[in-house]
């Protein structure tokens, strides 16, 4: 069954008043991503240290719809002030088949301000939007992703939005 998710990609740009630096340090301390996202809603590093670096993974808890979930994530690009990327794993845990890949690179404007942009592109791995279309075959599928694709574009909007204002407030 071919459930339209495989690819799907929702990506955003935005104008940060900021240095690189500083938005990188924010975007990639994974811990302080629940107090931007309407989504995330805790977020630990589960590697001693608690730091970013390529292989370190981290716990998401999520919750939309009165429906909560946690994922466990992998960084697989971590280049300050650059780029900051990782991936949602699925059970299997297997790298070549996320559930998804989420990156974010930062373009230094000058005069301590950054272009930030983000996209998500979910993977061919399970999720649980896949696992809930598996469980309700009478969803009209093409409906259910666009849904998700419309709810992730608002939500990464307005998480971008209230990083930026943290970012802004102590440049």
């Amino acid at each position: 069954m071919e459930d339209g998710l495989t690819g799907m990609r929702v990506a955003i740009e935005g104008l940060v008043g900021a240095p690189p630096e500083r938005v990188w340090d924010l975007i990639s301390d994974v811990t302080r991503v629940p107090a931007w996202s309407p989504e995330c809603v805790q977020a630990q590093w589960l590697d001693p240290g608690g730091t970013p670096r390529i292989g370190a993974r981290f716990l998401g808890h999520n919750s939309m719809n009165k429906a909560e979930w946690q994922v466990t994530c992998e960084v697989v690009e971590c280049e300050r002030p650059r780029s900051f990327g990782w991936l949602v794993l699925d059970n299997a845990e297997d790298p070549d088949r996320p559930a998804a890949r989420w990156r974010y690179e930062l373009e230094p404007l000058g005069a301590g301000r950054t272009m930030l942009r983000e996209w998500f592109e979910h993977g061919p791995g399970d999720s649980r939007l896949r696992m809930l279309l598996r469980t309700h075959p009478e969803w009209d599928v093409p409906a259910v992703v666009e849904s998700r694709r419309q709810r992730l574009l608002e939500n990464m909007t307005a998480t971008l939005a209230a990083m930026a204002r943290v970012a802004e407030a102590t440049a």
